[in-house]
């Protein structure tokens, strides 16, 4: 016959057995392309929801990296599986706003996750969202 000390060790082996063990982070990779002057900072955004997206709400990490080289790859390795998004812009002249023309076009680099460009204005959430698994790498080529 079994003690009370080994049924107790037993179901506690088993309720840790069910347990998940630990919440992996993913890692995301991405690459700028087309930076076509190094004056300013790049400024990068990685949002979590549409909410997000549309000013809502705060982004998940915000970046602002020397626009060094033609090209920049950086990684984030702290962000938990799920759906995400990436707003970027070369703010070239350093006063943190995205310049734009008299009818709101952008007068400076911009780039979305996907690559997305959107029609008769900004893309929408669901072409610039992404799934990001264990490892997810996104490229983005910086429009003018």
């Amino acid at each position: 016959m079994k003690s009370r000390y080994q049924l107790l060790s037993g179901a506690i082996r088993i309720l840790f057995a069910l347990l998940p063990t630990q919440v992996f982070a993913a890692e995301l990779t991405v690459s700028l392309e087309d930076i076509r002057t190094t004056e300013g900072k790049l400024m990068i955004a990685i949002l979590d929801s549409e909410a997000a997206f549309n000013g809502e709400h705060p982004a998940v990490a915000s970046l602002r990296l020397p626009a060094s080289g033609d090209a920049i790859t950086f990684s984030i390795d702290s962000l938990p599986p799920g759906r995400y998004g990436i707003q970027v812009m070369h703010d070239v002249n350093n006063n943190s706003d995205l310049d734009s023309n008299l009818v709101g076009m952008p007068i400076e680099p911009w780039g979305f996750s996907n690559n997305a460009t959107g029609n008769f204005g900004p893309p929408v959430w669901a072409e610039v969202s992404f799934e990001l698994t264990q490892t997810s790498h996104q490229t983005i080529q910086l429009n003018h």
